[in-house]
């Protein structure tokens, strides 16, 4: 509130108290690596990408095995040219946890930005074994897979991602671009022609509500 009234140094000293409290109160409140979080992201918003990134280093030694903190600062550290930092920040959480999709997902974001094809092919596979509803990472190894001109993967990826969810416009919308890649018109046309009846029932279903 206090920022969004343009109060922005009450704002951060708040949040500056509230993450020294929970250092000494961390036993009785353990979520309030919340205030670290809040400041850092305000600290952003003020182009101060280092203090932020500060704040953040300081909350992760607080608590380890923070997914949100790890994926603040890594996203931080990206966008500052560190991208090979936060590329191993990420990997070692993801490998630390198997089980993590988000972290598997993101771990494959960094690689395919880094132009280590093959590993982020392996670490998004791994995101979309571990949630069987989840479309993001197959949809990014369809797109890398056409880019490589793969485009039997690319197409046997997207038909995985579009059987997860049938009722998406944009599932059916990349694998249109894969058909029409692959010389098939006619079944990217037909995918095309899905991607306007569900658009037309979706907006037939608002218009109701």
């Amino acid at each position: 509130m206090l920022a969004r009234q343009g109060k922005t140094t009450d704002a951060e000293a708040l949040l500056a108290r509230s993450t020294r409290a929970a250092v000494e109160d961390k036993k009785g409140y353990p979520r309030t690596w919340v205030a670290a979080l809040n400041l850092s992201q305000l600290r952003h918003k003020e182009n101060d990408d280092a203090g932020a990134i500060a704040v953040l280093e300081i909350a992760r030694s607080q608590y380890p095995g923070n997914w949100d903190l790890i994926s603040a600062e890594s996203e931080l550290l990206r966008e500052s040219g560190k991208a090979d930092v936060a590329l191993d920040m990420v990997g070692d959480f993801a490998r630390k946890n198997w089980w993590h999709y988000r972290a598997w997902g993101a771990y494959g974001r960094l690689l395919a930005q880094q132009g280590e094809v093959e590993p982020a092919i392996a670490a998004l596979r791994s995101a979309s074994w571990l949630d069987i509803h989840e479309t993001a990472a197959l949809n990014l190894i369809a797109i890398i897979r056409m880019r490589e001109n793969k485009l039997d993967d690319a197409f046997r990826t997207q038909q995985r991602a579009v059987s997860r969810q049938p009722d998406e416009p944009r599932q059916y919308l990349l694998l249109s671009n894969i058909l029409d890649k692959m010389g098939r018109t006619a079944e990217s046309n037909a995918a095309l022609e899905k991607v306007s009846r569900l658009r037309t029932l979706a907006d037939s279903k608002t218009a109701k509500n």
